[in-house]
């Protein structure tokens, strides 16, 4: 049975209780405060609507639905081409990938740059108020909820996600380096973060955007399933254990 974050008890880490969800709190706006609106992005970018086709050639009918589909999201995979691209392996499994060597890391982040990501980066090593600021600004959290910094809280955090700032090439990957720093304070509060990054990250797909997450870890046996439904994927060249410098499972 999948665990259930949400109602875990809170832990070391603020912002984890409400009456409603223990566990969580939800972002609150500052009175008066409009919300920028995330609507003109669909608007403008309308769904699909087709129409029954009088073609009786299979194959040109789903050719037609493909060239429609691509018109509206540009960057999905639909192609041989598009399949050999850098982000595939990154995407096939689930939008949260774990890396150990830091040299893989940043050979990773070099390919998504060349395929014009917006990269975004969150140093876990820092002091729990800079780890906030870091996604606060990252979240643009002033212009999404009024008031700067975000304070920690899983639901606010899942409510920054929801907008999350993309560019006009809709492609953004968000590293989080130094995981372990998070992961051995808080195992379930890390755990939290990653299932609402990994949520957010397919519903983005409904609007034509790619969120990915390079999460990197000094701890070469972590794992962190039920990742929206999903678990969290050791990167291609890190998959086998002799690939992370170990010889079996402790």
């Amino acid at each position: 049975m999948r665990p259930c974050i949400r109602n875990q008890a809170a832990s070391s880490w603020p912002g984890l209780s409400s009456s409603r969800n223990p566990g969580l709190t939800t972002a609150t706006r500052r009175p008066g405060f409009r919300k920028r609106s995330s609507r003109a992005t669909l608007t403008a970018r309308p769904l699909l609507s087709f129409a029954p086709s009088p073609l009786s050639k299979s194959g040109r009918q789903f050719s037609e639905v493909i060239s429609a589909w691509q018109t509206v999201v540009p960057d999905m995979f639909t192609t041989d081409a598009d399949f050999q691209r850098a982000d595939w392996p990154l995407l096939q499994n689930g939008a949260v990938n774990l890396f150990w060597r830091s040299q893989v890391l940043a050979e990773a982040r070099k390919s998504l740059d060349r395929l014009g990501y917006e990269i975004s980066v969150v140093n876990c090593r820092h002091s729990r108020p800079k780890f906030y600021e870091q996604f606060s600004y990252i979240l643009r959290w002033e212009e999404q909820f009024g008031y700067h910094p975000w304070t920690g809280g899983l639901d606010a955090l899942k409510d920054g996600f929801r907008d999350y700032p993309f560019s006009s090439r809709h492609r953004s990957a968000l590293i989080l380096d130094s995981f372990h720093f998070i992961a051995n304070e808080d195992s379930k509060y890390a755990h939290a973060v990653l299932d609402i990054i990994e949520t957010a990250a397919r519903n983005h797909l409904l609007r034509g955007n790619i969120l990915v997450c390079l999460v990197r870890t000094d701890d070469n046996h972590y794992e962190c399933s039920h990742l929206g439904c999903h678990r969290a994927n050791w990167n291609s060249r890190e998959w086998s254990w002799a690939d992370r410098g170990l010889s079996s499972r402790k």
